[in-house]
């Protein structure tokens, strides 16, 4: 068994601006508690 600890500190600070306007479902649809995100090689944007 390999174990590796990282030290989450030593790395670089990364920032970044949210676009809360994004994702806009159906108004007859809402999200709720969100499983998972992911994107295939075509650029599209599958939420579980």
């Amino acid at each position: 068994m390999l174990c590796v600890l990282v030290d989450a500190g030593a790395g670089a600070s990364h920032s970044f601006d949210a676009d809360i306007d994004f994702l806009n479902p159906p108004n007859d649809l809402s999200l709720g508690e969100v499983t998972g995100v992911a994107v295939n090689s075509k650029k599209q944007i599958f939420v579980v």
